[in-house]
């Protein structure tokens, strides 16, 4: 009887520490939140410089038991007619090029279409989302945009980056190249 005892104790011991090896990768990467932005893989098309965005607030914020970082804010392709459209962020960190979808992007902005005398009935300018900071690895990440609509492909990157200091994140601006 003892050794059966001494059998279970054992098996109980190597599952706890094989639970507390995968913790971190069971709660971070595999159990997904709903409100956390997925990781794509698309390929970067080249850069063609015809996106105006703006981001307007940037915070940290807790997705039930993970940290993140939302990003809002607006954005729209040169010429566009139409809502009609996918948005992509790209963060550049380090030799490391993360894209994510950003699901809310069409929310509307009558602001940004009169400031910019945009005509027609396209006001779905913003977007929001929301990045896991597990998996920003590198302090320093720069960001850049995808659009995707009908007419193709237009990538650009910004003059910001999101930053990490002291376990905090924030949104700083380099000088244009």
């Amino acid at each position: 009887m003892n050794q059966k005892k001494y059998i279970f104790y054992i098996i109980a011991m190597l599952i706890f520490i094989i639970y507390l090896i995968s913790a971190d990768y069971i709660f971070n990467v595999a159990i997904k939140t709903d409100q956390e932005a997925a990781l794509v893989k698309i390929s970067l098309p080249p850069e063609t410089k015809n996106i105006k965005y703006h981001i307007d607030r940037a915070h940290q914020v807790k997705l039930k038991w993970k940290d993140a970082f939302m990003i809002r804010g607006w954005i729209f392709r040169e010429g566009a007619n139409s809502n009609e459209r996918d948005i992509y962020l790209v963060l550049k960190c380090g030799k490391n090029t993360m894209v994510y979808d950003v699901e809310r992007d069409t929310i509307f902005r009558q602001d940004v279409t009169d400031h910019f005398r945009m005509g027609g009935d396209v006001h779905g300018h913003g977007f929001g989302l929301t990045i896991v900071s597990y998996r920003l690895k590198e302090d320093v990440c720069e960001i850049g945009f995808i659009i995707v609509d009908e007419t193709g492909k237009h990538y650009q990157m910004t003059n910001q980056q999101i930053v990490k200091k002291n376990r905090n994140w924030t949104i700083t601006r380099t000088a244009m190249p």
